[in-house]
């Protein structure tokens, strides 16, 4: 008899909860959402553990199945994900590559976290892969919840890489008939009854053929934007915004309350509501700027590699998935077309569903790798060893990832980062520093790209005289702040306006390494707040990105 598994994904808002029956074609027997008990869940983390097994044991107790497995989805600001490129490995030398690049980054995390990883595609002379880091704390939770329901834990994911596999899977991976973004659907607030559209098929979008696009997520709290390229997960930011904005100054010009509003979204129907259309589009812009702020963001980031290919869709899911014009909004600046999600056929039971499916995606999702449905899944769930993770099994290559003459570049400008701390050293040490730096660069210039090292070293000086050499605690928050550098990532000017806020500006060589260096930073426990102002792209005459330049402003403690 097939493997039932109960797939989830445990919101602060609702839990998401889909039946999956396995086989060489999963199907979705189940589904429902439940609202979460108040305080139970915060950012990904289980707080309340007995409330939130009670709940979902009632669920299987009524749904009359009886799952032998569950899967997690997790949606949290502690997850983080990284694009790695590697030189040519085995399967078998892979995850511990993956492990030695990530712990370049974040050294602090090898006895706090776990790493899983997936490999995107194998060229000729390197190998692209996406790593994802979860604190233990927060798996461990997901393991005791699944002992308490008697289930065997499959697979603990995280909800971008759930929602890519479960569109491939019940959608079709790539693009289906949708509307250039422009078009209103579901009754939208401020529009008659004759206004209503529905997605529908053009010359443009019945082309087909296109594999790349953008998935947003819009949680109750927190959102997910994502490229997906033929059905696999790419890239992923997570950003503090969701639908709870939208619910409360929609359901305050209206005159209703926001169960009303939450109702309407979850179902889709916004026929009820009755504002003025400028109104609405002024909530929405109020609602998702920072979701559209990180669209445009991640669509710099990915289309400035010209070996990608440019997105041409948006779909957006979860608990917003269903506000109208909400892909108007974020695709139609950027000449996105809309997605309409729908089934790509065949007995998936993704079409039978009573519920919203858009909201359900992630909890189905996760119950699809290791079906056969999915060949690449993130999964930090404990199992056995894999046939190609052979203990040593990757130190004869670990070598090529990492040259010596790179590891001296990098080396020195540690060095030379440090010294910002010290502000004790004298005037020949300055010099001492500035030579052994160079004489490395000169070293390692015929073996390494190390602009950014050459950079550094160029605003060192500038660096060291915005600094009150005098400041003990300037020269103790330095100190704070260096030692939690990413590779890649240069500080080139600060401004301390008093005893408690340091404003600091720099540069980096990706865009993910501004907000690692800040959730570094966060977790030093020597600040109040640490805050990204700004971050911009900086690009070639050619028109593609060279760097980022950022702006950030540190709260100390004791403020």
């Amino acid at each position: 008899m097939p493997e039932v598994i109960l797939g989830l994904d445990i919101g602060s808002r609702n839990i998401k909860a889909a039946l999956v029956k396995q086989g060489k074609k999963p199907q979705i027997i189940g589904a429902t959402v439940i609202r979460t008990p108040d305080g139970s869940v915060s950012d990904g983390a289980i707080k309340f553990m007995d409330a939130i097994t009670d709940s979902v044991r009632e669920y299987i107790g009524n749904s009359g199945a009886k799952p032998s497995g569950l899967a997690i989805s997790i949606n949290s600001p502690e997850i983080i994900t990284r694009s790695l490129t590697l030189p040519v490995l085995t399967p078998a030398e892979i995850p511990p590559a993956v492990k030695f690049e990530i712990f370049k980054f974040f050294p602090s995390i090898k006895e706090s976290h776990e790493i899983t990883q997936t490999v995107l595609s194998y060229g000729e002379s390197s190998v692209s892969a996406l790593a994802a880091i979860c604190p233990q704390e927060m798996i461990r939770a997901y393991q005791e919840l699944a002992a308490r329901l008697g289930l065997r834990l499959k697979r603990v994911g995280i909800r971008a890489d759930a929602q890519a596999k479960a569109v491939a899977y019940f959608c079709g991976a790539n693009d289906g008939p949708g509307t250039v973004s422009g078009s209103s659907h579901g009754g939208s607030p401020g529009a008659g009854a004759d206004e209503k559209k529905a997605f529908a098929s053009d010359d443009e979008a019945a082309a087909g053929g296109v594999n790349t696009g953008l998935l947003v997520d819009i949680g109750y709290r927190n959102s997910l934007v994502s490229v997906i390229d033929r059905g696999k997960l790419v890239l992923s930011r997570y950003t503090m915004s969701g639908a709870v904005a939208y619910d409360n100054m929609l359901a305050e010009k209206a005159g209703v309350t926001r169960d009303d509003i939450e109702n309407a979204r979850l179902g889709g129907d916004f026929s009820t509501i009755k504002i003025d259309r400028d109104d609405a589009e002024n909530i929405l812009n109020l609602s998702f700027m920072d979701i559209s702020d990180q669209l445009r963001q991640i669509l710099e980031i990915y289309s400035g590699d010209p070996s990608n290919e440019k997105p041409s869709y948006i779909a957006v899911t979860g608990e917003g998935g269903m506000i109208p014009d909400i892909e108007r909004y974020l695709g139609g600046p950027h000449g996105l077309r809309q997605r309409a999600l729908t089934s790509a056929g065949g007995k998936t039971g993704y079409d039978s569903l009573q519920l919203n499916p858009k909201l359900l995606l992630a909890a189905a999702g996760s119950a699809l790798g290791g079906s056969g449905a999915a060949e690449y899944e993130l999964n930090f769930a404990p199992g056995p060893v894999g046939a190609g993770e052979r203990k040593g099994a990757g130190s004869r290559r670990l070598a090529v990832a990492v040259t010596a003459a790179l590891l001296i570049a990098v080396s020195s400008i540690a060095a030379g980062l440090y010294f910002i701390a010290d502000r004790n050293r004298s005037n020949a040490e300055i010099t001492d520093i500035y030579n052994e730096i160079n004489q490395d660069l000169q070293a390692a210039v015929q073996n390494a790209k190390i602009d950014a090292a050459q950079s550094q070293l160029s605003t060192l000086a500038s660096v060291l005289g915005a600094i009150d050499a005098n400041s003990a605690k300037a020269s103790g928050l330095l100190e704070d702040i260096t030692a939690q550098l990413p590779e890649g990532l240069f500080i080139t000017g600060f401004n301390m306006p008093d005893a408690y806020n340091l404003i600091m500006n720099g540069r980096s060589r990706d865009y993910e390494g501004v907000s690692d260096f800040a959730l570094l930073l966060r977790r030093t426990g020597s600040f109040d707040s640490v805050r990204i102002n700004s971050i911009t792209a900086n690009q070639t005459a050619s028109d593609l990105i060279s760097d980022y330049g950022f702006s950030m402003t540190i709260i100390v403690k004791g403020n």
